[in-house]
């Protein structure tokens, strides 16, 4: 016996073996074992040709290469659909534990299906869909301690004069600090004045999916904070989704 396999492509099924685009598919399980704020932040190290780089802020949108760097629109962001309808420049917006899977689209032939907006790739998100049967209820709930590793060898005072005068010396200047030894105990380490070493990030997601074989429904709601490595800022998110 022969078994086909078929991909759902933007508005219809086509089978794979008739496919020629380079498809590499991650599961909505391991993206939900991921304390991430944004999706696609847990592709990293899980598909090949794909370079997942963190926005360094919280809540940021990461920058995704798709083999390597290329573009014929200014931009190297892939095109993000979400259940067949083509989104912006990202897909922050989604709670990532209301994703079923993702599929990423690498080859060429993906503009044959999306056009020029797919030159850079495309990453296809399919989403949680309600089921047939009793409401059954879910929570998810996700809370970790981010850590500031390697943090800056900051220089005191002292030493910060001696630098100065090494580089005034060495430019043929004459010195600023006769005695730098003077600023012993005055010194302020501003690193640790505005970092901080340790900050919480919170996720959870309670939903409920259920219906008959005609009405299907799935609701959820999700609440996530990220707190800033600064002293001031961070990010917060509250969504809700009906289907």
């Amino acid at each position: 016996s022969t078994i086909e396999y078929y991909r759902s492509i933007e508005y219809g099924v086509q089978k794979k073996s008739d496919l020629t685009s380079s498809i590499s598919s991650v599961k909505g399980k391991e993206v939900r074992s991921m304390n991430v704020s944004n999706a696609t932040e847990s592709l990293q190290g899980k598909v090949a040709g794909v370079t997942i780089v963190g926005a360094g802020n919280p809540g940021g949108q990461p920058k995704v290469l798709i083999r390597g760097f290329s573009t014929i629109n200014l931009s190297t962001d892939p095109l993000y659909v979400v259940d067949g309808v083509p989104m912006g420049e990202g897909i922050n917006f989604l709670n990532p534990n209301e994703i079923e899977s993702i599929e990423v689209l690498k080859d060429a032939s993906a503009s044959a299906i999306y056009g020029s907006r797919a030159s850079n790739g495309v990453i296809m998100v399919t989403t949680r869909k309600g089921v047939e049967g009793k409401p059954s209820f879910y929570l998810d709930m996700h809370y970790g301690v981010q850590e500031m590793k390697n943090p800056y060898n900051m220089a005191d005072a002292v030493e910060y004069a001696e630098i100065l005068n090494t580089a005034a010396r060495q430019a043929g200047y004459p010195e600023e600090f006769e005695n730098p030894a003077s600023f012993a105990g005055k010194t302020t380490n501003w690193w640790d004045a505005g970092i901080r070493q340790f900050t919480p990030q919170l996720n959870a997601s309670l939903g409920v999916q259920g219906g008959t074989e005609k009405n299907k429904y799935s609701v959820s709601l999700n609440y996530f904070q990220q707190d800033s490595f600064y002293q001031k800022g961070g990010y917060k998110r509250f969504t809700a989704r009906f289907t």
